[in-house]
């Protein structure tokens, strides 16, 4: 029987992510509120249940753009793609995470303080 939904967050997932996702020097310093764990179980399952999560919880999501992270931010707010962000990345509520990948891999889905 396949994992749905999310799944208890340690610190070694959170690190593991952060330390192979591009990108990851824009955010490996923000302090982390609330963070969710998704299990894929098909192809893009994992990422589709991330952005219900944070669309449920009032955030907007950025573009995808490979195995970058996805932007998110409090409120109906247009957010560009990772490559696009330049300083804005400082101003963002939190991010959703690959792991290994968005396709097949699960997402971890972090929100900041």
């Amino acid at each position: 029987m396949k994992r749905k939904g999310t799944k208890k967050v340690t610190a070694e997932a959170v690190t593991r992510c952060l330390s192979k996702n591009l990108g990851r020097n824009q955010i490996k310093d923000r302090e982390i509120a609330e963070s969710h764990y998704f299990h894929a179980d098909g192809t893009f399952t994992a990422i589709d249940r991330a952005r219900d999560l944070v669309e449920k919880k009032g955030y907007s999501k950025g573009s995808m753009q490979r195995d970058y992270p996805i932007a998110i931010a409090e409120g109906e707010l247009y957010i560009s793609k990772w490559g696009n962000l330049g300083s804005d990345v400082s101003r963002i509520g939190g991010v959703i995470l690959p792991d290994p990948d968005f396709r097949e891999g699960g997402a971890l889905v972090l929100f900041f303080k």
